[in-house]
């Protein structure tokens, strides 16, 4: 967060998930983000944790992630250094999120950052973070570009991955997304996925209810954003 900001800046960002604040963020932030609220308990609690998120051991792959756009190619090679010298295994952030559930959410993604991360922490696609998210939500949810998107859904059919169809359509849905980001998601569902079990019935009633959330949206002017 940059001097100057104002303490509201995110206060219409009821999902805002990845994010983390430097040093110099105001104590005095304010978040109107549901999703932050619920991990965090406080607002003083998501100004720390956001703060402290890549202070764990083996969280520097995450912080070259998250920075990945502005550096690119020092990323990739910072990237691929931190890979070879590593034998831990998946680790996890304060938000509980991988490194590849950081690049999945990069609206400036960085397919061969993905590609590396996957080849070296494959078991990172069924990683689940706070939320019960796995890096493919997220890919979905901010739209990202097909490249990035058939990447994680080939990865998933040749780990054979069981993926919870019902919670992920739930997740978009009660934040209020586009429909076409909810069809996406049933579009792979249906074209790669056929024999994963999903609860039509229950899928019908979460559309209807993200239907009413964004007529609410569009009254009351708030914003719903994902990362």
């Amino acid at each position: 967060m940059m001097p100057g900001m104002k303490k509201t800046i995110f206060e219409d960002c009821k999902s805002l998930r990845n994010v983390a604040f430097d040093t110099k963020t105001p104590a005095c932030f304010d978040s109107g983000c549901h999703d932050l609220m619920r991990l965090f308990g406080s607002t003083e609690g998501i100004v720390n944790g956001l703060k402290s998120r890549f202070d764990g051991t083996g969280l520097v792959v995450h912080k070259l992630c998250y920075y990945q756009s502005y550096q690119p190619i020092e990323s990739l090679e910072g990237l691929r250094k931190e890979l070879n010298g590593s034998s831990a295994g998946v680790t996890r952030d304060s938000l509980g999120m991988t490194p590849l559930h950081i690049l999945a959410c990069s609206v400036k993604p960085n397919i061969a950052m993905i590609k590396l991360v996957l080849e070296y922490q494959p078991q990172s696609l069924t990683t689940k973070d706070e939320w019960g998210s796995v890096p493919l939500l997220y890919a979905i949810w901010i739209d990202s570009p097909l490249e990035v998107v058939q990447l994680l859904v080939n990865s998933h059919m040749k780990e054979g991955s069981a993926l919870d169809w019902d919670g992920m359509i739930e997740t978009l849905c009660r934040h209020g997304v586009p429909l076409d980001i909810s069809q996406r998601l049933l579009g792979i569902k249906q074209g790669s996925f056929q024999d994963q079990h999903i609860d039509w019935q229950k899928t019908s009633k979460e559309l209807t209810i993200c239907a009413l959330v964004r007529v609410e949206t569009f009254h009351t002017g708030r914003r719903l954003l994902p990362c």
